[in-house]
């Protein structure tokens, strides 16, 4: 099975100079009528203009582009300028799509080949504008071939009171990775925290209709994690149906485990897991039994063809930090020496204010207003020293350096953070003092979070060590102290719920674990307790990107410890 599509370079020649006049003739027109709405008869010659351009591409059968201009044409032929809330949007869809027809059709030349997927996120641009359901990235992939896992014993068998309360808490601790991952907040630890739930559930579909869709879904996740593939709309979807089919099973219980799986959901997870092409034998497995192990490219090969299709596309503002940080680097380094200097470095002086005159430039360019303005005053006076042959006074220095550390702050405060128009906004409301408050806040923070997490994998270590030894006690011995560490870190940031969660993880320890009988199913509870340090763990990783993390996380380390008989309680 192969997704690349051969092409007929000999008819994409014949028709190539008058179909892009063509196209370029329908986005003239369609950009008069965007000036010009009340001019109809513009739209209906752009109308006209795509019949011929959708003519054309189905000649030609360029896969892809077709169905492109066929959602082109449709959408241009629905426009009512009297009543349409969306027409803004429909004019801004069409117009990117025009320009992205043009570049497929230079692609599949240069590169003699066609590779329709490239399409798909355009196309669901303009179906979303009307309203259409999106198509998945596996839209242009053939049937995929059916398989059924061979049958396995079950492994745990909850009763029906203790099913519904553990996938009640699978499920919370499924969302609350996807909704970190819907956000693009710390990525992998939110898949993580999602395959972790859908682990869970493949161990209790074990043996049913479902067991080859959710063991389908846990490498899906896997593979995301394992090839830091990138985010869309159609993936966030795909994984949005996942938590679908979660509140099926919390609302019907193991009957929902016998409805037979949706083919669409298993072509789609068995598509990433193909493009993911992980090299470990259970992933490769899955792609032979599905017939695509050929499918002529991979994640990083998209990657990449989408750059070739339509020019690099890169975030602007996390790329320019280190460039600046460079630029101010250079300058205090000038300046110093300046200082130090009997006779005055004309040359260096220059190039000081030139390079400040970038940094303020570039900042104003992606949108760091406050940090370019807070520049402006300094490199004045800076200018009127060298100019007047004057050395930098101790206060126009203290000014200086200010606003360098002003500037340092917003940078370092843009790589901290999980970057969006909101953070930007953010930065830009926030004075001088307080952004570097902040940033010195932030840096404090820090060093307890990460002191925590050194505690939790010694946490760990010693639980595993306790398990591995066939429950010897003697490993917990040290596992209260380290609690009480991070306790303490907590009650420092302020943060008594998790202080009060903390307390109950050595209330576990002390009167559960150390004081339980050789007869206790240690196994169940300790898997337990597992879950709620993980929750404590992503909860910390999140609170190193964003300080105002969801609490939902600390809600399923509180259920997990409920279950274990140990309620969290607050003090005040």
């Amino acid at each position: 099975m192969s997704n690349k599509q051969a092409v007929n370079l000999t008819s994409l020649n014949l028709i190539q100079g008058e179909l892009m006049a063509t196209i370029d003739t329908a986005a003239t027109h369609l950009e008069t009528f965007i000036s010009e709405q009340y001019n109809n008869k513009v739209l209906e010659d752009c109308i006209e203009s795509l019949q011929q351009i959708r003519g054309s591409l189905d000649l030609v059968q360029l896969h892809g582009a077709c169905e492109l201009a066929g959602e082109i044409l449709t959408t241009a032929t629905n426009i009512d300028v009297t009543n349409d809330a969306h027409l803004e949007n429909k004019l801004a869809a069409l117009t990117k799509g025009f320009f992205v027809l043009s570049c497929y059709f230079e692609y599949t030349q240069q590169h003699q080949v066609g590779m329709p997927i490239l399409l798909i996120p355009y196309i669901n641009d303009i179906r979303l504008t009307n309203g259409q359901p999106i198509l998945p990235e596996s839209y242009f992939v053939g049937n995929v071939a059916s398989y059924r896992l061979p049958s396995s014993p079950v492994e745990y068998s909850p009763n029906e009171e203790e099913f519904f309360g553990n996938t009640r808490r699978y499920r919370h601790m499924y969302q609350v990775g996807l909704l970190g991952f819907l956000k693009e907040l710390n990525v992998e630890k939110s898949l993580k925290m999602m395959h972790l739930a859908i682990t869970k559930i493949v161990r209790l579909s074990k043996g049913s209709n479902s067991e080859i869709f959710w063991w389908l879904t846990s490498h899906a996740i896997e593979a995301f994690v394992l090839a830091s593939m990138s985010l869309n709309m159609t993936r966030k979807r795909l994984f949005g149906q996942v938590d679908k089919c979660l509140k099926e099973l919390e609302k019907k219980g193991v009957a929902a485990f016998d409805e037979e799986p949706s083919d669409a959901l298993l072509k789609e997870l068995v598509f990433y897991i193909s493009i993911a092409d992980i090299q470990q034998p259970e992933h490769q497995k899955i792609k032979q039994l599905f017939g695509f192990e050929h499918l002529g490219y991979t994640e990083e090969i998209l990657r990449r063809e989408a750059v070739y299709l339509t020019g690099p596309n890169v975030n602007t503002v996390q790329s320019v930090a280190s460039v600046l940080r460079v630029e101010l680097n250079v300058v205090k380094e000038n300046i110093e020496k300046s200082q130090y200097s009997d006779d005055a470095d004309v040359k260096g002086n220059n190039d000081s204010i030139a390079r400040i005159q970038k940094a303020k430039d570039i900042l104003h360019v992606v949108g760091l207003t406050s940090a370019a303005d807070v520049l402006s005053t300094p490199l004045n006076n800076l200018r009127t020293c060298y100019n007047t042959g004057q050395r930098i006074d101790s206060d126009a220095a203290i000014e200086l350096a200010d606003a360098f550390l002003y500037v340092e702050s917003v940078l370092n405060s843009l790589e901290k953070r999980n970057f969006s128009a909101e953070k930007l906004a953010e930065i830009n409301r926030l004075t001088q003092d307080e952004m570097m408050s902040a940033n010195h806040l932030e840096t404090a923070q820090l060093v307890v979070i990460e002191q925590a997490e050194t505690s939790f994998s010694a946490i760990k270590e010693a639980l595993t060590a306790f398990a591995d030894s066939g429950y010897d006690k003697i490993h917990l011995e040290n596992i209260c102290s380290h609690l009480d560490e991070i306790r303490g870190g907590m009650v420092i940031l302020s943060l008594p719920r998790v202080a009060a969660i903390i307390s109950a993880c050595s209330e576990f320890i002390e009167q559960t674990l150390v004081a339980a009988e050789e007869t206790a199913p240690l196994e169940q509870m300790l898997e337990a307790f597992a879950d709620a340090l993980i929750c404590l763990e992503y909860y910390f990783d999140c609170m190193k990107v964003d300080k105002n993390v969801s609490a939902d996380t600390l809600a399923i380390a509180e259920d997990s410890l409920s279950a274990l008989g140990c309620n969290v309680s607050i003090a005040k």
